[in-house]
């Protein structure tokens, strides 16, 4: 119980530290991973301290309350270590920022620093229990795996209740609190149930092998291990972590990546490890342990090779997952998906190490304590395989082999690493069999020659990608070049070249002088491309995906103007978040891309904080624009947008990127410093710009929408410690309850916040705006009459050359062509 307990503990606190890592570092892929390897490598390092205390502890139950009890007072101080690490990396951010790699590794030792007084606390704990409770000469494979289970099924419940329950209730400082009062009643536990434990005396333990003598088992410290026991131990945790994360990747390229998401993952990950555990330990009194830990082994690598195949055969050849009911029918969905595709490959995977501690029991000296200071030693090279495999399967197998190579090379290790265990217990004849048997799943199911993209239809594939980040296409539709990430969102396209490019000029035309200027999120560069009409002395880009940037340099220079390669573009590779925090630097101008609000991490891109280190990087009377992607978020999450921009910029001014009625994007707009309100009525024009209503000063005043009051909206305030919006929007757009703020709900805020404005706001033009907005509203909810009515009177408030004499407009498209004449 108290060992389950801390598995539920210990899974709570380390899912958190994951999310508070990826704020203070970043979501770039390469610090996710580093981060990641972080956390096992200081468990490792635990393992090596908890041989130790197995070995010399007289009480190890008291050792194991005393590392519990410590652990619950280092998760609290986790944060505090963090934010001073991180304080320390920020002031050399602009001098690693040239050097991805030293950042990289930078972030890595930020993350070991300041979770390591909690890692080796946890890592300590299962050699510390293993030396009070294991007994007999058989209790390593029956008690010491029955324990392993316990402890990685309450790891999935500590996961699961992370994921879906506390920090959405808690949020991230209560959810932490609880986590570490689960180890300290763990702690206490312990410490009371050690009392009534005897002393122990400390052995010096060396391994024989079996049939060696009780004189030689004490002679000498530390135990010793075969070699290739221990090698498995680290192909198992390089495999399993590499197999999660490999996983994890596949399933985004079905489903919305959300955290909800990856928080299944995770908990279907550690139930089959457990599960796995417990047919082992079911097995124990029977089973030949070398011959079970060939058989998992073998298995697991034929379930690898087998993966591609069975995935896109149970997702239809990569479509996304699609669930018409609400929610939490896709999470459920999702969750079937994830288990029927990957707990074939898990299952056996999960065996593998229970099976390797049951072969270690041969090798061990016949005590208590020597059979702990064994699982320590393969826990800690268990725990160094799963950093390695954190590391090096996302950032350079995915890239050398493609997602389907890099798990075929998974299952390449397992089969290889299958022949020795199986040799030793059966024959080398049975190794060949396996190892011929291996070649023919192989061959036969040809995971490499699996499509690694879907093509909708009609759509022509022109390059493709993959990397640690995603998967980045290239698409050809209908004449012209699409952008596609992870198979499922388009970054942009040639069909949306005008609003793209407006998304641009629009905030630079609200600067007098945009000098400086950086934009969040570059995608195609469509957006960008229109810094170059405005002569800035210096464009910086910030794009979190390699490939985007790659992919957009290279196919994208028609549309975006070849600013890449213009010479005053910068373009940095790194976190949003992580840029406008640590950067010392000033722009005049910055602007935020459309971010999905439910994917992992994009929530934060919203929250109060991210805001004010936006505010932070203005200098004087400078601009922040964050565009919304009104048709993917519902009123209430358009609300606490608004109220954490707010908390920045206490007088949010909102612009409109188009008149669309079913798929508007707006700009909440701030300036740092004095500002007038007529600063917002009477932007510069765009002389000469192709685009209508950025090239006449009343066309760009007819995109002005007015001011925001959060308080209207009822709003809640999406901050780092609470991330209601990246829940919440999960949630409301995985099934059919899902209302976008587009419509008539998006044109009555509007002539709202008209009225909110300043008086000027009043204006001809600014009307004019509000009411071609409701009229294409109108349209689109089928009542066509009303729309013809509002179309004319906002085409008699507007000048001619904009409306009555003027041709269709793409960013009006749903209603120009019927209502125009």
């Amino acid at each position: 119980a108290l060992f389950a307990l801390s598995g539920v503990a210990a899974l709570i606190v380390q899912t958190l530290w994951l999310r508070e890592l990826r704020l203070a570092l970043g979501g770039a892929s390469a610090a996710i991973s580093a981060t990641l390897a972080a956390l096992v490598i200081g468990q490792a390092g635990g393992a090596r301290l908890g041989e130790r205390v197995a070995q010399r502890a007289t009480n190890p139950l008291r050792a194991f309350g005393a590392l519990t009890a410590f652990a619950a007072l280092a998760s609290l101080a986790t944060p505090h270590l963090l934010g001073a690490t991180t304080a320390l990396l920020d002031t050399q951010y602009a001098a690693l920022l040239p050097h991805p790699a030293l950042l990289t590794l930078a972030r890595g030792a930020v993350a070991l620093l300041a979770t390591l007084p909690a890692t080796l606390a946890l890592g300590a704990l299962a050699p510390a229990l293993f030396a009070a409770t294991l007994g007999g000469p058989r209790t390593l494979a029956g008690t010491g795996v029955g324990l392993y289970a316990l402890n990685a099924l309450g790891g999935a419940a500590g996961a699961a209740l992370a994921t879906f329950v506390l920090m959405e209730r808690l949020g991230l400082r209560g959810s932490l609190a609880c986590g570490a009062a689960l180890l300290a009643i763990g702690g206490a536990g312990a410490l009371a149930a050690s009392r009534r434990a005897g002393r122990v005396p400390p052995v010096a333990l060396a391994s024989t092998e079996p049939g060696a003598s009780d004189a030689a088992a004490h002679s000498a410290l530390p135990p010793a291990l075969p070699r290739w026991l221990l090698q498995l131990a680290a192909l198992s945790g390089f495999g399993s972590f590499a197999a999660q994360a490999l996983f994890a990747q596949a399933l985004g390229r079905v489903s919305n990546a959300s955290g909800y998401a990856f928080g299944a993952v995770l908990v279907v990950a550690l139930t089959c490890i457990g599960l796995g555990a417990l047919f082992i330990y079911s097995r124990s009194r029977r089973a030949r342990p070398q011959l079970a830990l060939g058989v998992a082994l073998a298995v697991t690598g034929g379930a690898c090779f087998a993966f591609p195949a069975a995935f896109g055969a149970a997702t239809g050849g990569l479509a996304g997952l699609a669930v018409p009911d609400p929610w939490p029918a896709y999470l459920l969905a999702f969750v079937a998906l994830a288990v029927a595709t990957t707990a074939p490959v898990l299952l056996p995977a999960a065996c593998v190490f229970p099976s390797l501690l049951a072969a270690a029991a041969l090798f061990s000296p016949r005590s208590g304590r020597g059979f702990a200071a064994v699982s320590a030693r393969l826990l800690a090279w268990n725990a160094l395989g799963a950093g390695a495999g954190a590391l090096l399967a996302p950032s350079v197998l995915v890239p050398v082999l493609g997602l389907w190579g890099a798990i075929a090379f998974i299952g390449a290790a397992y089969l290889l690493g299958s022949l020795r265990p199986i040799a030793r217990a059966a024959s080398p004849r049975f190794a060949l069999y396996a190892a011929l048997l291996g070649a023919l799943i192989f061959v036969v199911v040809r995971p490499g020659a699996q499509p690694a993209s879907r093509v909708p239809p009609g759509a022509r594939l022109v390059a493709l990608e993959e990397s640690a980040a995603g998967l980045v296409a290239v698409l050809e539709v209908d004449g012209g070049l699409a952008l596609q990430l992870d198979n499922h969102y388009l970054l942009g396209g040639a069909r949306d070249r005008v609003r793209q490019e407006r998304q641009g000029h629009l905030p630079l035309l609200l600067h007098p002088n945009p000098e400086r200027v950086l934009f969040l999120g570059s995608a195609t560069g469509s957006s960008a491309s229109a810094a170059l009409a405005h002569t800035p002395a210096s464009i910086t880009l910030v794009e979190i995906v390699p490939g985007v940037a790659r992919a957009a340099r290279r196919w994208f220079r028609g549309e975006n103007r070849g600013v890449y390669d213009d010479p005053r573009t910068r373009v940095v590779v790194d976190d949003a978040r992580s840029f406008l925090r640590a950067s010392p630097e000033r722009f005049d101008v910055i602007v935020g891309d459309l971010f999905v609000p439910w994917q992992a991490g994009a929530g934060s891109l919203y929250s109060a904080e991210h805001f004010a280190n936006a505010r932070a990087r203005l200098a004087g009377g400078g601009v922040f624009c964050q565009w919304l992607p009104l048709y993917q978020l519902t009123g209430q999450e358009f609300g606490i947008a608004v109220d954490s921009f707010a908390h920045a910029f206490p007088t949010p001014e909102i612009f409109r990127g188009d008149f669309y009625g079913t798929s508007p994007i707006a700009a909440l707009c701030g300036r740092k410093g004095a500002e007038r309100p007529e600063d917002w009525l009477a932007p510069r024009a765009l002389a000469g710009s192709h685009d209508r209503w950025l090239a006449h000063p009343s066309g760009v005043a007819s995109l002005y929408v007015g001011r925001a009051r959060a308080s209207e909206l009822g709003a809640l305030r999406e901050t780092d410690a609470a991330p209601v919006l990246e829940f919440l929007a999960a949630r409301s757009h995985s099934g059919s309850l899902r209302e976008p703020y587009t419509g008539l709900a998006w044109a009555r805020f509007a002539e709202l916040a008209r009225r909110n404005g300043p008086e000027r706001s009043r204006v001809p033009a600014v009307e004019g705006g509000a009411l071609l907005q409701t009229a294409s509203a109108l349209f689109a909810s089928g009542r066509k009459a009303e729309a013809a009515d509002t179309f004319a009177r906002a085409a008699a408030l507007l000048p001619p050359e904009l409306v009555r004499d003027a041709p269709p407009d793409a960013s009006a498209a749903e209603l120009w062509h019927t209502l125009g004449d």
